[in-house]
């Protein structure tokens, strides 16, 4: 074997760097061994394939060479049984034929990196094993790679999972918690219509303007509903108030006396903080705090002004005095106009012109007095209904749904319906 001062090995890592010999000759191994070791190597010997087999359960190796004459088992033989135990090690047949057709097709079916043929040189048989060490290497980080990215999926795919779990349970629990402020505005707006049921019985229908005004100024999904439920609770703080200055504000705030009419002055403040309890985000309360405020300032309860007035305040004032006003819609329509700028934000007054249809449609739309069997979900309310004492069970403006005319069939059954009901069409 000729001398050689290079060291190939020591770039690679201590897996690859370590061969297996396996031959029953001693005289060969040993020259192996001394060979390569002077290459910083690590060898293992082995004389039988059964010792061969037993090393290779116990040590990782990055080469694994062997005669193809073996007692027992041939080299290909033993090498096809290694390949199950350690996939990653290049294996390396030692043949003194070589043009041996069994030898070359294992190595073209892949079985086999390389066979090496008696006698051998030192600069190939060293340039052989170097090769077969660094294809081990590259099979290693191959595999730790793959091994890696299956882990990273596997982590990625349980993060998904973990991901949409949560997904479900925030959804459940917006539903939940979308569910119970439903129920507590519908509670609130009972109580509004109960105490004070003139205040009460025109919240749905402001609900309806205000938010027909909303869309046509483009709020965003967020603002609708903030306004649509400000529009529902925006006179709730009229219950702290007695009944008699409600009564008598209908008719005009210069009805009420100093005092009371600085009592009336704060029912926003009160609304809004009822409204806090329902409202995480302050939005809804905002509004309400804010809906009587004017556009020039005069307003109450905090003389805001202008740009300071947030909009959807701004909108559900205009809808408020829409559903008050007793003039009819053309009237009313050149009252809030004159307004505009002074009481009314102008943008506001605009956008209101162009939703004149639907004002219409609600102001003046056709009445039709209709059999409880004959109602419909979506039909909305022209009157409230009210049974026989008195108390009501459904407001005016209520749009119909199929809970609610149930609630009318069995109410009818225990106490009948007053009058007619009436809707629009």
């Amino acid at each position: 074997m000729p001398e050689t001062h290079e060291k190939p090995a020591e770039q690679l890592s201590q897996e690859a760097r370590t061969v297996l010999i396996v031959d029953d000759e001693p005289i060969i191994l040993k020259a192996l061994d001394k060979f390569l070791s002077r290459f910083n190597y690590r060898v293992i010997l082995a004389e039988h394939a059964v010792d061969a087999m037993k090393i290779l359960r116990e040590t990782t190796v990055g080469v694994i060479i062997t005669d193809y004459q073996m007692p027992m088992l041939s080299g290909l033989e033993f090498l096809n049984q290694v390949k199950k135990i350690q996939p990653l090690a290049t294996r390396i047949l030692i043949t003194a034929i070589q043009d041996n057709e069994t030898v070359i097709e294992a190595i073209n079916d892949g079985e086999i990196f390389r066979f090496i043929t008696k006698p051998w040189k030192g600069e190939d048989l060293l340039a052989t094993i170097h090769n077969a060490a660094q294809k081990y290497e590259l099979s290693r980080r191959n595999h730790d790679l793959q091994l890696e990215t299956q882990q990273v999926n596997q982590s990625l795919h349980q993060k998904i999972e973990a991901l949409e779990q949560q997904k479900k349970q925030l959804e459940l629990l917006n539903r939940s918690l979308k569910d119970g402020m439903e129920r507590a505005v519908r509670l609130c707006v009972r109580v509004l219509e109960t105490s004070r049921p003139v205040p009460g019985g025109r919240a749905r229908k402001v609900q309806v303007l205000a938010t027909a005004i909303g869309k046509e100024l483009r709020f965003s999904s967020t603002d609708l509903h903030d306004l649509s439920i400000a529009a529902l609770l925006h006179e709730i703080g009229l219950v702290n108030l007695p009944a008699d200055v409600v009564t008598r504000s209908e008719a005009g705030l210069e009805k009420l006396s100093a005092d009371e009419l600085q009592t009336f002055r704060n029912h926003p403040v009160f609304g809004a903080e009822l409204a806090g309890c329902l409202d995480d985000s302050g939005g809804i309360s905002a509004i309400i705090r804010s809906h009587c405020e004017n556009f020039d300032g005069s307003g109450f309860p905090d003389g805001r002004d202008g740009e300071f007035i947030p909009l959807p305040a701004a909108v559900l004032a205009v809808a408020s005095f829409m559903v008050k006003s007793k003039r009819d819609m053309d009237a009313t329509l050149a009252e809030m106009t004159a307004l505009s700028g002074k009481r009314f934000h102008p943008e506001v007054v605009r956008a209101v012109t162009r939703a004149i249809s639907t004002l219409k449609a609600l102001r003046t739309g056709s009445r039709q007095s209709l059999l409880l069997s004959e109602l419909q979900p979506g039909m909305v309310l022209a009157e409230p209904v009210l049974n026989t004492q008195g108390t009501l069970l459904l407001p005016e403006g209520e749009k119909l749904t199929d809970a609610s005319i149930t609630l009318l069939v069995n109410h009818d059954r225990i106490s009948p319906i007053q009058g007619q009901i009436y809707v629009i069409h």
